[in-house]
């Protein structure tokens, strides 16, 4: 009897082990799968959100400013969203595609942030009278995140494309290239856009109608607001590491 105690408690401690793995991979999935889903709701949000007032290029139009949050929003929030966790997403594929698909994506985002920076400037310039460049917050905040955005883009670049470091120093600087890759999209990112929301809604006042009420306006941008930090804490929770009681030797001591 005596024998057999130790095994039945190796067995239990075996089995809260395993149980605790499959609830963390559980959790992990739902979080992927709801990054997926409210990266395209952003989306979504931000182009209702402008869709009535429509989209305009053309110099001096108060629409080009439009570009801007549909643009930084489609790349800075759900294209960076999809790009954070697309080595945890694209499992099936080889490490090299994986790879190239983050590359793709970031390449994507730069573009979309270069234009979509392009068309508030325009605007600010073109208006009548000329409103200064870089007077918020938000702009401040803004400029850093897109700084360290393509900071961290040229090291990825240099580092793991071209011309590639030696494998041993690869693998020095990945975690802190994934480390810093999250913090910029949950902290920065998520904080600048809240910072734009916040400020074009004062500066627009679209929030209250002539009766108090709040406008249509004002509950999308509200709403992307919210899916935003959701999103950003889905990234998180999909990239987070396992506990240490996950470990095999946290089971063994269990």
């Amino acid at each position: 009897m005596s024998e057999e105690a130790p095994l039945i408690g190796e067995s239990m401690s075996s089995t809260r082990y395993s149980n605790r793995v499959y609830h963390h991979q559980l959790f992990q999935q739902a979080s992927e799968k709801l990054v997926h889903a409210l990266a395209l709701i952003a989306i979504f949000l931000v182009v209702a959100w402008f869709y009535d007032d429509g989209f305009s290029w053309e110099t001096g139009s108060k629409l080009v400013f439009n570009w801007h949050p549909v643009l930084m929003t489609g790349g800075l929030v759900s294209l960076f969203a999809e790009s954070a966790i697309a080595y945890r997403s694209l499992k099936p594929l080889q490490q090299q595609q994986k790879k190239r698909i983050h590359l793709i994506l970031h390449t994507s985002i730069l573009v979309l942030t270069i234009v979509g920076l392009r068309a508030v400037f325009r605007f600010h310039n073109e208006a009548s009278p000329p409103i200064k460049n870089l007077y918020s917050l938000h702009s401040w905040l803004g400029l850093v995140t897109v700084i360290l955005f393509f900071a961290q883009y040229a090291a990825g670049v240099y580092v793991f494309f071209f011309p590639r470091m030696k494998t041993e120093a690869r693998k020095d600087v990945l975690p802190y290239h994934a480390y810093i890759g999250t913090g910029l999209f949950c902290i920065m990112v998520t904080g600048t856009v809240l910072m734009g929301i916040m400020e074009k809604m004062t500066f627009v006042k679209a929030c209250n109608d002539s009766e108090g009420n709040m406008t249509k306006t004002c509950k999308i941008a509200n709403s992307l607001g919210i899916v935003t930090v959701l999103l950003s804490c889905a990234v998180y929770f999909t990239l987070l590491e396992p506990h240490k009681s996950l470990s095999e030797s946290a089971a063994r001591l269990a």
